[in-house]
Order: C-alpha cells, then sequence, then structure tokens
C-alpha cells in the first residue's frame, strides 16, 4: 500500500534550497512545453523573474512559496547555479542528444566507468542534465572547466554548461 502523498512544508524548501543554493535575485519558471523541433528538443515557454527586471510582474526574488509549488508539481523552477559573488555550489551539463538511447545509455555508462561525480536525470526533451555538486562554493569558472573536463572524457564537449552567467 502506497503511503499518501504529503503536502511539501517550509522545512522541505528550505532542504530544497540548501541541496541547490541558486541566484535567488534571477531565477525562471517553465509555465508549459511547446512545439517539438525537428531535433528532437521541445521548446519551452518560461518566465525570468529578476529584481531588476523592466517588467513589474516579474521583479520579485525567488522564494519558499516558488520552491513549494515546484515540489508539489504545479511549477518548474529552473534555477541559476551561480550566486552573486560568482560562485557556485552545483553546476550542470545539458547533453542534447535526443531520440538515441544506446548514446544516452553509453553516456551513463563511460560516467560510471570513469567514476565521475555526476548525478544524471533526464531533462524535458529526453535528453540528459548531469549534475555535479560541490562540498563548498568554488568560482564559476573553475565549475565550468571541470564540467568541460568531464564532458570531453564522455565524448560530448559541446554540451551546454551552466553556470552561464
Amino acid at each position: 500500500m502506497n503511503a499518501p502523498a504529503r503536502k511539501p512544508t517550509a522545512a522541505a524548501s528550505e532542504k530544497f534550497l540548501r541541496l541547490f543554493p541558486s541566484n535567488e535575485d534571477s531565477f525562471v519558471v517553465r509555465k508549459g512545453l511547446g512545439v517539438v523541433r525537428a531535433d528532437g528538443k521541445v521548446d519551452g515557454d518560461y518566465d525570468t523573474y529578476s529584481v531588476d527586471s523592466k517588467f513589474p510582474d516579474l521583479r520579485r526574488k525567488l522564494n519558499a512559496g516558488d520552491v513549494e509549488r515546484h515540489l508539489r508539481g504545479q511549477a518548474c523552477l529552473v534555477l541559476k547555479p551561480e550566486l552573486v559573488d560568482r560562485t557556485c555550489w552545483w553546476a550542470v551539463s545539458d547533453y542534447d542528444i535526443y531520440r538515441d538511447e544506446e548514446r544516452l545509455k553509453q553516456i551513463l555508462v563511460d560516467a560510471e566507468r570513469e567514476r565521475l561525480p555526476l548525478t544524471f536525470f533526464t531533462s524535458k526533451s529526453g535528453g540528459l542534465h548531469g549534475v555535479g555538486f560541490f562540498s563548498a562554493p568554488v568560482r564559476i569558472e573553475q565549475a565550468q572547466q571541470l564540467l568541460r573536463l568531464y564532458n570531453q572524457r564522455l565524448g560530448v564537449p559541446d554540451a551546454e554548461i551552466f553556470p552561464k552567467p
């Protein structure tokens, strides 16, 4: 018997933000999915919130309510790993490989064989995101350099890397 789903709490939101320390002054909410392009990528419909947005409706910081809606599946947060001091605690490689399950499986096999400290999850378009977490904040340039090295070892040197200030 499955346990009933619990409503995310403020404590859960705090834990989420501790796991993903992010730029609270600028974040994105995906409102929906759009057209599937010829290459298999799915376009998204996004709102970018920022404390200095030229649009008053989008001028604000990330808050616990945003995270709670994300955890309930009512919104999809796209957080930015770069902090205002140009450091980050996590970084992401975006492997835009669609409709090639064998290639995606090979990336996972290679990452395990190489013992790369990445956590993988499926992207909205069916590609992969590889997330690296750091035990202390690192300079953005260091994180980007490290992920470029990992991507070369995985045979995907052109993967997009975040943070991307």
